[in-house]
């Protein structure tokens, strides 16, 4: 089953989820912004397993972009590495299977009124991560931001983090021309 319950023999006939529609037109380009949670945490001392429902504050992504001295633009791309990716990378197949449980927990950024004000506010056409999703999940009643936001899936930017230490620039041009495959639905991205 994908999503909205399409059944895979559906996804085969076209149409319903829609990423070869990007593709059509070129793909996505524009000014990605990285606020890097693991650098972050590593500063200020702040251990977590990015194998759980750990949440990312709001006030954490704020006080990355003050230290990083990011600032925000229309049309920004915000990606927030979380952690989820490095730590697959370095463990075994046996870990993995120990901490991936039941793929219904995973850590994000808390999803709140809040948080959905910020982005809204900020203006950025679309949101990413290297999580699973963007928000922790499950997500904490009242607010739910996945049925309201445009996210980019998982994300690969380890690559990306250490070019940012080095340069001193936590800002990139992302682009993403996804596979011409019709009715897939997900993509990779080349930073």
């Amino acid at each position: 089953m994908y999503y909205n319950g399409y059944h895979h023999d559906d996804v085969l006939k076209g149409g319903h989820l829609g990423i070869d529609h990007w593709s059509k037109r070129g793909g996505i380009v524009g000014r990605g912004v990285l606020l890097d949670y693991v650098a972050y945490a590593a500063r200020h001392n702040i251990t977590y397993d990015p194998m759980t429902r750990y949440t990312i504050p709001l006030s954490a992504l704020k006080e990355i972009a003050k230290e990083q001295g990011t600032t925000f633009v229309p049309g920004d791309i915000l990606i927030v590495r979380s952690g989820w990716v490095k730590w697959y990378e370095e463990h075994s197949p046996e870990e993995r299977r120990a901490k991936i449980r039941d793929g219904n927990t995973w850590l994000g950024v808390e999803g709140s009124e809040e948080v959905c004000e910020w982005i809204w506010n900020n203006h950025f056409s679309a949101i990413a991560g290297d999580a699973i999703g963007f928000e922790a999940w499950p997500p904490q009643a009242p607010y739910r931001k996945s049925s309201i936001e445009i996210f980019l899936e998982i994300f690969q930017k380890t690559g990306l983090n250490v070019d940012c230490r080095y340069s001193r620039s936590c800002s990139c041009i992302l682009g993403n021309a996804n596979w011409r495959t019709l009715g897939f639905g997900g993509f990779g991205c080349d930073v």
